[in-house]
């Protein structure tokens, strides 16, 4: 396994960056940094690592999935078989043992096309691997030639829903992701902050428009695979009562899963 990362970043973290890469500089032969901070901006968000890493972009604010195929074909350009894809504010806490993990199931499975850590937690027994629908994009691993000839990573989604419709695909083309027992991401999942003792995440208007079109049109192009209560449950109970009763701009925020509903309805 030739085995390069990738890390998509815009305005990052830069302590938090650094200890992304550090997580797992020892076992990748190359990092490719694509940069969506704009150009004006990104010398103040590059990490301190000078060896290794090589920074990509263009002028503006890409996308996570423009982004991804950019670095994935720059990698197979360059002869890699594998592609770590990393976002800016995850950080492995045992990247060695996954890694071995992934290689042992590589050599076993020859359908395999993504792999994925277990995130924030361990629910999946040491040197188990469970076969998944999808796994998240930030610490996935792909095989580069597999993930090419389906396509990669779907553009008109810019961030939300990427992750899922490419385990779909991969999936749906006879294609395996599994997820890896024991290996452990911590991962942050958008803008949180504390009322009282409850930790909230809330998401912009935008942001929320994006994900229930993405999500409506996931359950229309591929209905054995999307999980259809789970998102009815989270999206038009769990979120609008979260908004009402915790955060600010209510009704821009509700409005937003409204227009994202009947965007997701039209899309073709």
């Amino acid at each position: 396994m030739k085995l390069c990362a990738g890390i998509i970043t815009y305005y990052p973290d830069l302590e938090l960056l650094k200890r992304n890469v550090l997580a797992y500089y020892d076992y990748v032969e190359k990092i490719v940094i694509w940069q969506n901070t704009p150009i004006k901006d990104r010398l103040l968000h590059e990490v301190d690592i000078d060896e290794k890493i090589v920074y990509l972009g263009e002028d503006n604010n890409c996308g996570i999935s423009y982004s991804l195929n950019q670095v994935v074909a720059y990698c197979n350009q360059e002869g890699f078989s594998h592609l770590l894809t990393m976002d800016q504010d995850s950080v492995f806490e045992n990247f060695e043992y996954y890694l071995e993990q992934v290689k042992s199931l590589y050599d076993k499975e020859l359908d395999l096309v993504q792999t994925g850590p277990e995130i924030n937690k361990s629910e999946i027994e040491y040197g188990n691997f469970q076969p998944c629908r999808y796994v998240i994009t930030s610490g996935s691993i792909i095989d580069l030639k597999k993930s090419i000839s389906l396509g990669g990573f779907r553009q008109e989604f810019f961030v939300d829903g990427i992750d899922l419709d490419f385990g779909y695909k991969i999936n749906q083309n006879g294609g395996k992701v599994f997820k890896i027992g024991g290996a452990i991401l911590n991962q942050n999942f958008g803008n949180t902050y504390k009322k009282g003792n409850k930790r909230i995440i809330s998401y912009s208007p935008k942001r929320l428009h994006d994900t229930v079109m993405s999500q409506i049109v996931l359950w229309k192009e591929y209905p054995n695979y999307f999980h259809k209560f789970l998102f009815l449950k989270i999206y038009y109970l769990y979120t609008p009562l979260n908004i009402l009763v915790y955060q600010d701009d209510k009704w821009e925020k509700i409005k937003s899963i409204i227009e994202g509903t009947i965007a997701g309805i039209r899309y073709k």
